[in-house]
């Protein structure tokens, strides 16, 4: 966990954004998406555990879809999962295709992994808080994209919030 965390200077640098998108100074690219998950289950026969990790985009996958990847097999044994992401960015569902060309969007792929636990008999909670949206003014039909992938998540029971005010900022930092 240590070497995964953050620092200072990449919190400043991607989570408080004063550029817009597109222009200098805008993180894009390898490892500018950031999302730090803490997940808690109680698994069938009572045991209780927490995990706290971190994921950035790579080359090929977002942060959100690596995050994922690691719940699917961390949640394989628990019948109740209750999970805290928090995100420089909101997530988008740009429904872009993956290395296998595989269609995604990360909003909808969370949905998704929340209905399938769901449909196995497992309770699931899903919040996320982020610190800026990401791609929902002025960015082409991605724009709409995003807007839909947030209210898709709203809509499926998952709890979105936006990092805001100074005592959540300090509580954050």
């Amino acid at each position: 966990m240590a070497e995964n965390r953050p620092y200072p200077d990449e919190i400043r640098q991607k989570f408080i954004i004063t550029a817009r998108y597109g222009k200098p100074g805008f993180p894009s690219g390898m490892g500018a998406a950031l999302v730090i998950c803490r997940v808690s289950c109680i698994s069938f026969d009572g045991v209780a555990w927490t995990n706290i990790f971190i994921h950035r985009n790579t080359h090929d996958k977002h942060a959100e879809t690596l995050v994922i990847e690691k719940l699917e097999e961390m949640g394989r044994n628990a019948k109740e999962i209750n999970i805290e992401l928090i995100q420089n960015y909101s997530p988008c569902n740009n429904y872009e295709r993956d290395v296998n060309n595989v269609l995604y969007g990360c909003a909808t792929d969370i949905v998704d992994y929340k209905n399938k636990m769901e449909k196995q008999g497992k309770t699931i909670d899903i919040k996320i808080t982020f610190a800026n949206f990401y791609k929902v003014v002025k960015c082409g039909g991605s724009s709409q994209k995003n807007i839909e992938g947030l209210r898709l998540l709203q809509n499926n029971g998952v709890e979105l919030r936006l990092l805001q005010g100074e005592q959540e900022w300090r509580k954050f930092l």
